[in-house]
């Protein structure tokens, strides 16, 4: 995990480094980091979070942190629900 973060925070001194001359790599690779970072972040802390759960309750563990993520991805969208 600690990879991950520091993988976050040379992402974000990159990013905060950018200016109107850049080219097209200078985002790409930054964003693939970032990418790649998520992984040693988001996998051992799903690995923690599921480690204590019972073989039988693992499909409503998983559904929680799901929907949460779901219901924060819809409100910070800039588009109206679907009806």
């Amino acid at each position: 995990m600690t990879i991950g973060f520091i993988g976050f925070a040379v992402c974000s001194i990159v990013f905060g480094s950018v200016n109107l001359e850049i080219g097209p790599y200078t985002l790409l690779i930054p964003i693939m980091l970032t990418g790649l970072c998520l992984s040693f972040v988001f996998i051992p802390m799903a690995t923690l979070m599921m480690s204590t759960i019972p073989r039988q309750e693992t499909g409503n563990a998983t559904a929680s942190p799901t929907c949460c993520a779901i219901s924060a991805a819809r409100s910070a969208s800039p588009w109206p629900p679907r009806h």
